[in-house]
């Protein structure tokens, strides 16, 4: 009967522990200059507001100097965001809470709907914990 208890005691302890994990946000955030596709983002924040800041200077640095027009795509936590770029300056963007492939193909998807032509991506993220 001991063996048993400590079974039952050590499943409640891992699914704590498992639960607890889950319980912390990874925030993630995107800006993207449309006049180019240049994107920036972040990953692994400890907050939106955080994501953000650091997601605008990502996009700021990626263009060197020059004149930008980063515009803010969106903040996520815990999964992958993926931004499609279209030469005519269209843009599609794409989440999922699992892994980059859906996300890709969400953002794939919405830069066709949004009348893109020749879309690519032009950016993929996700934080250490997607699933």
């Amino acid at each position: 009967m001991k063996i048993f208890y400590k079974k039952i005691f050590l499943l409640f302890l891992l699914a704590n522990i498992f639960n607890s994990a889950h319980a912390q946000k990874y925030w993630g955030a995107m800006y993207i200059d449309l006049n180019t596709g240049i994107a920036g983002g972040s990953y692994d924040a400890g907050s939106s507001n955080s994501a953000q800041n650091t997601a605008l200077k990502s996009c700021q640095l990626k263009h060197k100097g020059q004149k930008n027009s980063c515009q803010f795509v969106s903040t996520f936590y815990n999964g992958c965001l993926s931004i499609y770029w279209a030469t005519n300056k269209k843009a599609g963007w794409g989440f999922d809470d699992f892994g980059p492939h859906n996300a890709k193909a969400r953002g794939a998807k919405a830069c066709h709907e949004n009348n893109g032509k020749n879309c690519k991506e032009a950016l993929t993220i996700c934080t250490t914990r997607y699933y």
